[in-house]
């Protein structure tokens, strides 16, 4: 099973078929058969305990799944979500979704539970510098250029893509996907060009305030000569030059305790 970014969805499914041709394999867009409630945050864990009583959520690494039963409903549970907090994703049956969504919101009023939109996640993701494909990479850039080059295992044999990423292993970046504290209390646009003494040195890709540490945060890819941490550079947000700082990535809980709950 695969889990996209929603907006590339439809751009991966046909990328998926073609290259599952002439294998023994076939590729089933499900989207519609499943239903993917995400609970997040420090009580996520003992809310789901209260409600899942047939899986071992204790036990359950990060990255890994389980399943278990909320009434008749069978879940798939996941420890994973881009929030940087303790989290579980849920994988239910879409006819089944409004009974697991009340039956959450009943049990987590003794837990705090409150529902959150994509725009509170994004900027969760944003201090932890989760890279989001669309926004942050796309076709255009590999692994490497946003700090991901640990998931890329060269001997694990062939892959797609693996001689053109040797390549850009072996001849290295020009760039680098890099943190950014902003002056002032406006986040940049996606896209706004990033000036070093006026010269071009790259492109914003997200902004937003990072509400956990009170600032004005984004990240960009920047030439190399711009990347190191206090080089001081400058954005033009609603036509006034607005300084930025490059900075150490992840923003916040860079030890990743908050993930460990």
């Amino acid at each position: 099973m695969l889990v996209t970014g929603s907006v590339n969805r439809l751009k991966m499914l046909p990328w998926l078929q073609h290259h599952a041709q002439g294998r023994k394999a076939y590729v089933t867009d499900i989207t519609a058969a499943i239903a993917f409630p995400t609970i997040q945050g420090p009580r996520s864990r003992e809310l789901l305990k209260a409600l899942i009583a047939d899986a071992d959520l204790d036990g359950l690494k990060r990255w890994s799944f389980t399943s278990g039963h909320v009434g008749e409903t069978r879940v798939l549970i996941s420890r994973t979500g881009v929030t940087g907090e303790l989290g579980f994703e849920l994988f239910v049956p879409a006819d089944e979704a409004a009974s697991l969504w009340d039956a959450l919101m009943r049990t987590g009023r003794d837990f705090g539970l409150k529902p959150y939109g994509v725009l509170a996640m994004f900027t969760l993701g944003l201090e932890k510098a989760y890279p989001a494909h669309g926004i942050d990479m796309d076709e255009s850039r590999t692994p490497f250029h946003v700090g991901l080059d640990r998931w890329i295992k060269f001997d694990k044999g062939d892959f797609v893509g693996r001689e053109a990423l040797l390549k850009v292993r072996d001849k290295g970046l020009d760039e680098q996907w890099v943190g950014l504290i902003l002056d002032g209390d406006k986040p940049a646009a996606t896209d706004a060009k990033v000036l070093a003494d006026g010269e071009d040195a790259g492109i914003v890709t997200y902004s937003d305030h990072g509400y956990s540490l009170g600032k004005v945060l984004a990240t960009a890819h920047l030439r190399l000569p711009f990347t190191a941490v206090g080089t001081e550079l400058s954005i033009d947000i609603g036509g006034k030059p607005t300084r930025a700082v490059a900075a150490p990535i992840p923003f916040f809980d860079p030890e990743g305790a908050r993930l460990r709950g």
